[in-house]
């Protein structure tokens, strides 16, 4: 791995990430609180699938980085992690258009080795575009 990918990973980008993944969609964080955390994306052409709709998986990985980040707003043991994505769910309602996409995730439970959160998804602010639910195993970061 590069040492880019090492530092960015280690100390994170200016919007509170540690992935990269994460930077190259564009993804910002706008609100979080305990339990909670209200995500953002610019949609751009690289967004988009044939049809001009913001491609699935994009929406997918949103869901995904929401749930994680409201998790994390609750978790603080180092032995209880998320370490993996066990399932992810989306069910799409209309197609991602618009200047933007938000995405509101909640934690539903957390085990003492599975956390589950879930996801809303609207294009400007309040049409939804899709509702996740995400499965997590739990444990050492590094393990």
């Amino acid at each position: 791995m590069s040492e880019d990918y090492r530092e960015f990973t280690a100390h994170g980008h200016p919007s509170g990430f540690r992935s990269p993944f994460v930077h190259l969609l564009g993804i910002e964080l706008e609100v979080e609180e305990e339990g909670y955390a209200l995500l953002r994306m610019p949609v751009e052409e690289r967004h988009l699938n044939w049809r001009g709709a913001v491609h699935g998986g994009v929406i997918c990985s949103l869901v995904d980085m929401a749930a994680s980040r409201a998790l994390g707003t609750i978790i603080r043991s180092e032995s209880q992690q998320p370490v993996g994505t066990l399932d992810l769910n989306v069910t799409f309602v209309r197609p991602g258009r618009g200047p933007f996409l938000t995405a509101e995730g909640r934690v539903l439970h957390i085990g003492r080795s599975v956390a589950v959160g879930e996801v809303s998804v609207y294009r400007d602010g309040h049409q939804t575009v899709a509702r996740g639910r995400v499965t997590y195993i739990l444990g050492k970061e590094d393990a």
